[in-house]
């Protein structure tokens, strides 16, 4: 009899295993047809890419990217793949055990719903480019106010000060030195603030284009210091915060994985939990908005644990 079972249970697996892929396939399919279709009439990009069908799918795809994204910031991109690969097989032993229960709905959502999460967790905690401009802008000033005390060109004021500041300034700073070089400056300058779309970036900017007016240089020097102070006081308030916050965040993960995990030994070694979950209406209606509770938890101290937002 036990025999019998566990052959059942390993035919179920491998099924429930092939409906997976079949999905993935028919998604990445219809994927690439629509793409094709927007690009009617121009040179078919099929060809491009193909090997791995699993990674070209748009939601595996964007999940992929995500990740390259987070580790890259991090310096550590060797743990991307990992990452990526580990969640696959947790997808797929996730997927196996709604197969064993008899769940195909849950078994064909479940995956897709987890790596849509874990997506969107990745991207939330993606570096704020707004936010570490903010906090470096109070150094960048002070550099600015240096470089002005040598030079009266604005320019040159540009060029020096990006030779002094890093990332992600520095690189921002010495494009906009090679069009002040090959464009009105004017232009450029007000250009550079457009596209930073950063309050104290403009700010910034309309201080050092006075400067092409009537305000003297001393002025200028003393319109940059009070801005600087303007800002080192608004990321002081940030900062406190996210100190503030953080017990309440502390709370708040401490029960999403209390809940997590009574919700998981429910299921595996509760017989009673398991067909309350998925054998009534009410149990199924309990599992989404739990399980929905504990997602938005995590998405909500995420948010809470972040400076962003001022925007």
């Amino acid at each position: 009899m036990a025999i019998i079972i566990n052959t059942t249970l390993a035919i179920n697996g491998v099924l429930g295993l092939l409906v997976f892929v079949l999905v993935v396939y028919l998604i990445d399919t219809l994927t690439r047809y629509q793409k094709e279709k927007q690009i009617y009439g121009m040179l078919s990009k099929t060809n491009v890419n193909r090997k791995d069908i699993i990674r070209n799918n748009r939601l595996l795809k964007n999940y992929n990217h995500t990740l390259k994204r987070f580790f890259q910031e991090r310096k550590k991109e060797n743990y991307a793949p990992i990452v990526f690969y580990l969640t696959l097989v947790v997808c797929v032993l996730i997927f196996m055990a709604f197969i064993s229960m008899k769940q195909i709905l849950f078994a064909v959502l479940a995956p897709i719903i987890i790596i849509w999460v874990l997506n969107k967790i990745f991207f939330l905690l993606l570096v704020d480019v707004n936010e570490k401009v903010d906090d470096q802008l109070p150094y960048v000033i002070d550099t600015i106010i240096k470089v002005f005390s040598k030079y009266g060109d604005l320019k040159s004021v540009v060029y020096e000060t990006s030779q002094g500041i890093d990332e992600p300034l520095k690189s921002r700073f010495e494009s906009l030195v090679r069009r002040m070089l090959s464009e009105n400056q004017e232009k450029a300058i007000m250009d550079f603030a457009d596209e930073m779309n950063n309050i104290w970036i403009y700010s910034l900017v309309f201080i050092l284009l006075s400067y092409q007016g009537d305000t003297k240089k001393e002025e200028v020097i003393v319109n940059l210091r009070h801005l600087a102070t303007i800002i080192e006081k608004e990321n002081s308030l940030k900062n406190s915060s996210v100190t503030d916050k953080r017990y309440g965040v502390v709370l708040n993960y401490a029960i999403a994985i209390l809940a997590g995990a009574g919700e998981v030994a429910n299921i595996l070694f509760n017989p009673v939990g398991k067909d309350f979950f998925f054998g009534s209406m009410g149990g199924l209606l309990c599992f989404v908005i739990g399980n929905g509770a504990l997602v938005m938890t995590i998405i909500l101290n995420i948010k809470l644990a972040s400076k962003k937002g001022r925007r």
